[in-house]
């Protein structure tokens, strides 16, 4: 929880506006829930428990909307998109 709460913390106080519509909060949201619990698993030739987290994220979070294919961690938030426009 503490890393999810300093690194949201760190993200909204970089790149989202005071005014910024709630949907850029969800998606800061999202990343730094994905990176706060996800981004510490093992991973290695034998054993990929981000696979496994990224495949069980997108059965139970269906509504989160990701871009489609590929792990929950080669996706990003562009700033220049989403906050500052």
């Amino acid at each position: 929880m503490q890393t999810l709460v300093n690194l949201l913390t760190g993200l909204i106080n970089e790149y989202v506006r005071d005014d910024a519509p709630r949907e850029v909060y969800e998606i800061y949201f999202v990343f730094a829930m994905l990176w706060s619990f996800g981004g510490c698993l093992f991973q290695d030739t034998q054993r990929d428990d981000r696979d496994n987290f990224s495949k069980w994220w997108r059965q139970e979070f269906k509504f989160v909307k990701l871009p489609e294919g590929g792990s929950v961690f080669d996706y990003y938030v562009n700033p220049g998109m989403n906050s500052h426009s």
